[in-house]
């Protein structure tokens, strides 16, 4: 998590150059549709280990403590533990991310926009919130004439945002083909 050092780093002056691997870019990549890309989460896939906890060192609840309160060797076992599963992740990613043809995507789109998310989380956005408002009604009427366009077809209105619903009405009503089955019947969703 690059981004979370560049702006720690960067709140202290410290501005970061020649940012070449993130193991969280690279493991979202790899698989997109992974719960989790964190240090813990990628290392127990790639690496078949489990690191030190941060509750491990700095306890949990309403027991936690700061990382600056941290014993100094619990602290640096847990620190160069995360620094070396970095290193190990990036040497297991480097080679998928060619191997799928994504090293060119990771370079050249996903490790410049880190700088840039970064800056902006340090920074803020400014928007015109006349024009945000506006584009909210424009989008919320064309929702509102896709759903009364679902239910004329239908010839009833349903909730929409029932998975059940829905399908009862594609695939009993309109006699749409099932694409996918779950557990609980006919997918809604293609993904």
């Amino acid at each position: 998590n690059i981004k979370y050092d560049y702006i720690v780093l960067h709140r202290h002056g410290v501005t970061l150059q020649g940012i070449d691997f993130d193991t969280m870019v690279a493991g979202y990549l790899l698989n997109p549709t992974r719960r989790a890309n964190n240090l813990d989460a990628l290392a127990r896939e790639y690496l078949q280990h489990t690191p030190i906890s941060y509750e491990e060192v700095a306890g949990k609840g309403a027991k936690q403590i700061t990382f600056d309160q941290v014993e100094v060797e619990a602290a640096t076992t847990y620190s160069a533990e995360d620094s070396d599963l970095a290193m190990l992740l990036t040497h297991e990613q480097r080679p998928r991310l060619t191997s799928y043809e994504l090293d060119r995507l990771f370079h050249e789109v996903e490790m410049p926009l880190v700088e840039v998310l970064a800056d902006m989380e340090s920074n803020g956005i400014r928007i015109d919130a006349e024009i945000l408002e506006e584009q909210k009604k424009i989008l919320t009427r064309q929702i509102d004439d896709l759903r009364q366009s679902v239910f004329d077809t239908v010839g009833e209105p349903f909730n929409l945002d029932s998975p059940k619903q829905l399908a009862d009405v594609l695939f009993n009503r309109l006699g749409l083909p099932v694409i996918k089955k779950k557990k609980t019947g006919p997918s809604t969703c293609l993904l």
